[in-house]
Order: C-alpha cells, then sequence, then structure tokens
C-alpha cells in the first residue's frame, strides 16, 4: 500500500474540500431552477442569477459557519465549569503535543458513545463528545477518542467533513421542497406549463436530484467516515 506523509493527506483533503464545495453549489444552483420552474415557468429566467447569488452564498457561509450548524444541530453546549476540567485539559495537552490550538470543546447530551470534531482549519476548529462518552469511557479510553479527534484537526479532515455533514443536511431540506414544490406549486402551473423539451429536461433533472441527492450524501457521509 502506498503511504501518504502528512503534507500529501493535507493536500488531499483541501483537493477533496474544494471539489465538494463545487458538486455543493452545483447541486443547489440546479433544485433552485427546478424549484423556481415547478412553480413558474417564467421565473426561471430571473431565479437564474438569484441561483448564482445564492449559491455563492451559501457555498461562503458554509465553510465559515459550517461548524456552528453541525455543533447547533447535535445541541453541543460548551464544556465550562469544574465537571469538565480534565476533559479541557486532556484536549489542551493533546492540542499542544499536535502543534495546533487548543480547540473549543462542547458536551452533547446524549446517552449514545459519540465524537466529532468540526471547523473550517485548526484555528477554527471545535471538538464535541456526548455525555455518555464521558460517563463510560475511563480517562485512558477517553484520551485516545480526544486524540483521534486531534488528528482530524491536524490533517485537517475536519473542513471536508464539516461540508460533507452540511451537504447531507441540505440536500434533505431541499430533495424535500422540490417535491413538495411540484405536488403543491405544480399542480396550480400545470396548465401555463409547455412541455418544450428544456421544460421537461429542468423536471427530469429536479426529480433525479430530488430522489438520490439525499441518498449520495448519505453514502458520501458513510465512505468519508471509514476513510478517516
Amino acid at each position: 500500500m502506498e503511504r501518504r506523509s502528512f503534507h500529501d493527506e493535507q493536500s488531499r483533503n483541501k483537493r477533496d474540500s474544494v471539489l465538494l464545495a463545487i458538486v455543493v453549489s452545483a447541486v443547489l444552483f440546479a433544485l433552485i431552477v427546478s424549484i423556481s420552474y415547478i412553480w413558474d415557468p417564467a421565473s426561471v429566467y430571473f431565479m437564474v442569477p438569484v441561483g448564482v447569488v445564492i449559491t455563492l452564498i451559501y457555498t461562503w457561509s458554509s465553510y465559515q459557519y459550517g461548524d456552528r450548524v453541525v455543533l447547533m444541530s447535535t445541541n453541543a453546549q460548551p464544556a465550562t465549569g469544574s465537571r469538565y476540567i480534565f476533559l479541557n485539559d486532556t484536549v489542551e495537552g493533546l492540542a499542544i503535543g499536535a502543534g495546533i490550538p487548543k480547540p473549543d470543546v462542547y458536551v452533547m447530551p446524549s446517552r449514545e458513545l459519540n465524537a466529532y470534531a468540526t471547523g473550517k482549519d485548526p484555528e477554527h476548529a471545535s471538538i464535541a463528545v456526548t455525555q455518555g462518552l464521558l460517563d463510560t469511557l475511563d480517562r485512558q479510553e477517553l484520551e485516545g477518542v480526544l486524540a483521534h479527534e486531534i488528528s482530524h484537526i491536524k490533517n485537517r479532515d475536519v473542513q471536508f467533513m464539516t461540508l460533507v455533514a452540511v451537504l447531507v443536511g441540505l440536500a434533505g431540506i431541499l430533495s424535500n421542497m422540490i417535491l413538495r414544490s411540484y405536488w403543491w406549486g405544480g399542480r396550480r402551473s400545470k396548465r401555463d406549463r409547455d412541455s418544450g423539451q428544456i421544460g421537461l429536461i429542468i423536471i427530469v433533472v429536479g426529480f433525479l436530484l430530488a430522489i438520490f441527492a439525499p441518498i449520495a450524501s448519505r453514502l458520501v457521509q458513510l465512505a468519508v467516515s471509514r476513510r478517516r
């Protein structure tokens, strides 16, 4: 098996993040155009430039604030107080050993055993662990889990993994929107919709994305988790 250096891993993660951002932007733009066409075919010409603006804003905000979205979606709370002194000290020690700033530390109110790292780079990263993990693992086991998450931050895996997490949520929301739009808006505009080839292509592409985008994004998430 070919061995990759640390810098090779960082370069690959940066490249994967850029490619994923392009894919997310393309899917978002296609869904926006499809939804606008289903509701009102005449509005599609207006929605193309609007879709470009929305796509650019979404891509930028996903990079800047994707970690906040992930933390909020898991109800993660800052690990403050004497109860979490060992947790914070362990994270700080591991971060110093890895040569990165100490990530923000969060705790999720869940009994499941889980932990994740998120953020756009080592300077803006966070680690979240479940309360169940803290209550179940001993100190040595917990340190091993935290060291694994620190490695994600150091290798810049977190940037790519955060984009993947946002993609999974986005795919589900927009897919639901496009299906509902066709059911409600599509029924109202059916009389006005032309049957041209362009219109048919837009609808077909929209439906294919609505059906397969959540599945594909989930598969990407599972593949990323397995590889990392």
